[in-house]
């Protein structure tokens, strides 16, 4: 009735049996061995990393591609030459570029990620096909492939002029045959490429073009370029089921299966299922011995579930069940199948693609169809010519003259917390954003650690905000610029990101020496001390890239940004206030949202309503919900001062209702009686617009 150890196991079998100590030891321990020798090794996951081969859509490519793909590798390679063309001065790469496309490629290509190059490749240029931008997320963006792919825009080159008629280049750090003086002056006094001086080509006078973010490569794949990549994609929320299925198109429904999760039993609810087990058994245990029975339930497996972006691949050849069980999520016949393994447990075993929802860019997309309507009214229309780098862009994230900074609604700058960063900073560059985007996503970087040091509230006195780390591929540059060699500098970045410099005092003291003896300064020291996680810079500069496009519409478009803003994110939309057009009712009923029991939903709801203060404050006002007007769902500019509210924004009236309503509207309702039957109102949005006085049918 209890399992036994070896030893006690004989000692039972010669106390209660009555064996010789020879006999029962050959019974426990030599017979068993011997079986084991009979056994085969049960590999429960193929090791290694199993891809789709390159070969793979040869059949399908012609309905997919538009041209026959033999080789994924080849046609990879073929997509990255014809990119390169632009970075050619007759018809030669410049040594730089070459070398660092060689770097990439040769460890694409060595470890087979080619494949998933490709793909990503597929699934970016279709939803781009189709009217919808992708961001790019995490560490991709620090690969120049991926950039001359479309996969990432991020450019990860250092700072750099380039003309895109001549093809004349110059970079930061890198001497050129054809060197300008300006230019190099430029190039000298900058951190990001973006906040390059506009300058005409010093050969045939055409605006050169700027960019470049400096961006290591190792940070992606690792210093060895063997680390299995993770692409991952911000599609349009709208769009993500789309990309969904087109994986399954790619690959073929018996290849592509949603990544599972496990969920396990954490601190809180474990306690409560201990308390729980000795009330219902009458067992009285004491608080301590509750506390003990819960924390032996923690992380235990509590139930499976899916992952919300997760798609996994299986190679033509093979089957999902090498690699793990399926199932559906919930009970639900009709969904995809889902891994029952946790994602994480085969990740470096089988393909994952990351395909996420995103607001930002079904916010681009929505903004991009008003400059199509209006396109006079803009100087651009393409999203990727959006100005990034704009003045009156930046005053947003500036204190105006009342103290106040205009970032609500701006992706990564919007939270109270990056407000009041902001506050204390006061950037100047696009370097600067980039850098509080690393900060407000990392740990222990800026609270306990470059606060101080800006505040100069620390010993070493006040340092320059530029001078600061903000995100993790800083260190490895900063330490590359000290003389320090490359492996140890990518050691340095890994071990000061991941927080170990605590965990480990002896091997950081080793890495101090070496920083001494390259003379990196002691605050720097002091800071990478300090640093729990650091935010990967790719991603913070595709964020930041993304933001400041949206930005740009506030500044110059407030009402295009209001009503993509509203139109997207305000799921719930305070109409009775907000309608009104005064702010202070509007604010009234904002702490009457406080001074409740204040739940999430409630502070959602509080964000808008300060969104919408905001825009009355700047002389723009709502219209509440007209029945042969309003959309279901989004906001419509009814002129240039004014939003009227869909129908969606009435107090209880949900998505499915105001569908129902827009879409059965083919003619404007006539009458009340029409209104209910052909256009399927229900009492709650009858009611509704009786108290907004706006049930007429004019």
């Amino acid at each position: 009735n209890k399992l036994l150890g070896t030893k006690d196991f004989i000692k039972f079998l010669i106390d209660d049996y009555g064996f010789e100590y020879d006999y029962a030891k050959k019974i426990v321990v030599d017979e068993p061995k011997k079986l084991i020798k009979d056994f085969e090794e049960l590999v429960i996951v193929p090791e290694g990393l199993a891809t789709p081969k390159d070969d793979f859509l040869k059949e399908k490519s012609l309905e997919l591609v538009g041209h026959q793909v033999d080789s994924c590798k080849e046609e990879m390679v073929s997509i990255v030459n014809k990119s390169l063309e632009k970075y050619k001065i007759n018809g030669v790469l410049p040594e730089y570029i070459q070398k660092r496309v060689d770097k990439e490629l040769d460890s694409i290509i060595g470890h087979g990620f080619y494949i998933i190059y490709y793909i990503s490749y597929l699934l970016v240029k279709k939803s781009n096909d189709d009217g919808y931008v992708v961001g790019s997320r995490g560490s991709v963006g620090s690969s120049f492939v991926a950039n001359l792919m479309g996969i990432s825009d991020v450019n990860p080159l250092v700072p750099h002029y380039r003309c895109p008629h001549c093809n004349f280049q110059m970079y930061k750090g890198i001497k050129t045959d054809n060197e300008n003086d300006v230019l190099r002056t430029n190039l000298d006094n900058v951190a990001d490429g973006l906040d390059l001086k506009e300058a005409n080509c010093p050969h045939c006078n055409s605006k050169l073009i700027r960019d470049g973010h400096d961006i290591p490569f190792e940070t992606f794949l690792g210093f060895n370029g063997d680390k299995v990549p993770d692409i991952d994609l911000n599609f349009s929320g709208e769009y993500q089921p789309i990309a969904h299925n087109f994986c399954k198109t790619v690959f073929g429904k018996n290849n592509a299966f949603r990544a599972g999760t496990i969920t396990t039993v954490a601190e809180g609810i474990s306690k409560i299922y201990a308390k729980d087990y000795s009330d219902k058994n009458n067992l009285n245990w004491s608080f301590a011995e509750q506390m003990r029975k819960g924390l032996l339930m923690q992380n235990v497996k509590r139930s499976t579930g899916q992952h919300p972006s997760g798609i996994i691949v299986v190679p033509n050849d093979m089957d999902i069940f090498d690699f793990t069980p399926i199932q559906f999520p919930a009970n639900k016949p009709n969904a995809w199948f889902t891994t029952h393994f946790d994602y994480h447990a085969i990740h470096d075993n089988i393909l994952k693609m990351d395909i996420l929802g995103h607001d930002d860019p079904t916010m681009l997309k929505m903004l991009m169809d008003i400059v199509k309507e209006n396109p006079e009214k803009y100087p651009f229309d393409n999203v990727k010519d959006i100005p990034v780098v704009d003045e009156e862009t930046f005053k947003l994230l500036k204190e105006n003259e009342n103290g106040v900074i205009d970032a609500l609604g701006i992706s990564e700058f919007g939270t109270q917390f990056v407000i009041n960063m902001l506050k204390e900073i006061n950037i100047k560059t696009f370097a600067d954003l980039v850098k509080v985007s690393g900060l407000s996503h990392g740990t222990d970087v800026w609270a306990n650690n470059n606060q101080e040091l800006v505040a100069g509230s620390t010993k070493f006195g006040k340092i320059d905000f530029a001078d600061t780390i903000g995100c993790r591929d800083d260190i490895m540059v900063q330490m590359l610029s000290h003389g320090i060699d490359n492996k140890i500098s990518f050691d340095i970045m890994e071990f000061v990101r991941k927080g170990k410099p605590f965990e480990q005092p002896d091997k950081w003291n080793e890495y101090k020496k070496i920083m001494k003896e390259h003379n990196v300064p002691e605050w720097y020291i002091w800071s990478c001390e300090q640093i729990k996680y650091m935010f990967p810079k790719a991603h913070a500069v595709a964020y930041v890239q993304s933001a400041l496009r949206i930005a740009w519409f506030k500044a110059h478009r407030p009402l295009d940004f209001y009503q993509a803003i509203f139109s997207i994110r305000a799921d719930n939309f305070e109409s009775n206030a907000i309608s009104t057009n005064n702010v202070e009712i509007i604010r009234a009923r904002i702490e009457e949202l406080k001074n409740g029991d204040y739940t999430a939903n409630d502070k959602n709801n509080i964000h808008f309503m300060e969104m919408a203060i905001e825009m009355i404050e700047k002389g723009y006002q709502f219209e509440s919900p007209t029945i042969n007007e309003s959309h279901a769902t989004k906001f419509i500019k009814k002129d240039e001062n004014t939003l009227l509210m869909p129908f969606k924004a009435l107090k209880g009236v949900g998505e499915t209702s105001a569908i129902k309503v827009f879409e059965n509207r083919t003619t404007p309702y006539t009458s009340l009686e029409d209104f209910k039957i052909r256009g399927g109102a229900d009492k709650t949005m009858i009611n509704a617009l009786i108290n907004l006085n706006k049930l007429n049918f004019n």
